[in-house]
């Protein structure tokens, strides 16, 4: 007798729309930056947010470490246990971003230059960039905490929200602000999609990921 699928599917929905979102997130702004600025501003945009995807590599090799883990504590109910590596996680995630964030906000230049020339206008883009990012790894692993947790639902309500933030500030700062618009509105809908998630996790779990409760 085959499993029943209702179970199953009662978390692949929500799973499947997160991946959309996801996505949405993800080219949001090159899409709308397309219709507004020259397809040689919408290259040094896509520079430096590969140039800032450095940030993302750290914040998923913590992750993938630690999602086990945190699927495991769930499995055993041992919330306490949960709570410690949770906050471990964070501090690890802090003690490498603090010099990352640093060393690339000032001498990310190095990095640019590796697109060849042309690329000059990406460093402002990559610094405003690179503040999103690293606010993602002050809150920590919150994102994972709620996939483990079977929070799927939160969490695709909260990529929803943020992408929907998205989509109406570029539509208000691409027009009058070009690449540097999109990558404060790419800034702000990563910031709020972390701080949705941070404060789901205070709600669902009972303790903040940074310290406290």
């Amino acid at each position: 007798e085959s499993p029943p699928l209702r179970p199953h599917l009662r978390s692949a929905i929500p799973l499947f729309q997160c991946a959309l979102f996801g996505v949405a997130l993800e080219w949001l702004d090159t899409l709308v930056l397309g219709g507004f600025v020259s397809d040689a501003d919408v290259g040094v945009y896509g520079a430096a947010v590969s140039a800032a995807l450095v940030m993302s590599f750290l914040l998923y090799a913590a992750n993938v470490i630690m999602a086990p883990r945190f699927a495991k504590a769930f499995e055993d109910g041992e919330r306490a246990l949960l709570e410690r590596e949770a906050k471990s996680a964070t501090r690890l995630m802090l003690f490498v971003a603090i010099p990352a964030v640093t060393i690339l906000f000032f001498w990310g230049d190095v990095l640019i230059g590796t697109f060849g020339v042309g690329f000059e206008g990406a460093k402002s883009v990559f610094r405003i960039l690179l503040l999103g990012h690293a606010f993602n790894m002050a809150t920590g692993p919150v994102g994972y905490l709620l996939l483990m947790g079977r929070f799927e639902h939160t969490f695709r309500n909260n990529i929803a929200i943020a992408a929907c933030a998205d989509l109406i500030l570029l539509a208000i700062l691409v027009p009058m602000y070009g690449i540097v618009g999109a990558a404060w509105a790419t800034t702000t809908a990563m910031a709020l999609v972390n701080l949705l998630h941070f404060m789901a996790c205070r709600r669902e779990l009972g303790f903040s990921t940074i310290g406290g409760r």
